[in-house]
C-alpha cells in the first residue's frame, strides 16, 4: 500500500486524519503570516526605489477620488451614455452639436487619454468657452501625445502610461498604437 501524506479517503484512522488536518492548518497559518510581510516589503522597496513614481501615482489616485466625490461615481469611458451625462453635468451650456462631435472623437480615446480628459479639463475649449477647471493640474512637460491624435497622456519616469480603469489609476506598458 503506497504511503500518502494526505489521505482523505474514508476508512483512514483518526490519527491520520488529525495529522493531516494539523499539517494543513500549520501550512495555512504560515502562509497567512508570511504573505502580508512579503507584500509590505515589496511595496516599501518600490516606494524607496521610485519615490517620484509612487508620489505621482498617489496624487493621480487622489485626484480621481476627488472626481468621484464631486460626481458621485467614477469617471465613465467616453463610449457610452454615462459619458454624455457626465459631460452634460460638467458643461451644461454646451450645445448638443458640440457634445456629439466631441463624443464621436472621444470614442477613440484610450484609457490613458481619458485620464487626462476627466482630470485636467484641457479639452474644455472643444466643449465650452469657459476657462478650464482642472481636478489635477498637469505640468505641460509631463504630457505627451504618443499617437498624434491631439489628446495627451501622462507617462511615468519608468516609461509606463498612467491609465484610468474605473476609479483606479494604474500604470501600463506603453504600446505602439500605430
Amino acid at each position: 500500500m503506497p504511503l500518502h501524506l494526505i489521505n482523505f479517503q474514508s476508512g483512514g484512522s483518526t490519527i491520520e486524519n488529525a495529522c493531516n488536518f494539523l499539517l494543513l492548518s500549520v501550512a495555512g497559518l504560515g502562509i497567512a503570516l508570511v504573505a502580508p510581510v512579503v507584500v509590505s516589503l515589496v511595496r516599501a522597496s518600490l516606494s524607496k526605489s521610485h519615490p517620484a513614481q509612487a508620489r505621482d501615482l498617489n496624487q493621480l489616485q487622489a485626484a480621481v477620488n476627488a472626481w468621484c466625490l464631486n460626481n458621485g461615481r467614477s469617471p465613465p469611458s467616453l463610449d457610452g451614455i454615462e459619458a454624455l451625462a457626465a459631460i452634460r453635468k460638467r458643461y451644461p451650456d454646451t450645445p448638443d452639436e458640440k457634445v456629439a462631435v466631441f463624443l464621436s472623437k472621444g470614442k477613440h480615446l484610450d484609457e490613458a487619454e481619458q485620464l487626462i480628459f476627466w482630470l485636467n479639463d484641457r479639452i474644455a475649449s472643444d466643449l465650452t468657452n469657459r476657462a478650464p477647471q482642472p481636478h489635477f493640474d498637469f505640468e505641460d512637460d509631463v504630457l505627451i501625445d504618443t499617437d498624434g491624435d491631439g489628446y495627451f497622456e501622462r507617462i511615468g519616469i519608468n516609461g509606463k502610461r498612467f491609465v484610468l480603469q474605473g476609479s483606479r489609476v494604474l500604470q501600463r506598458k506603453l504600446a505602439n498604437k500605430r
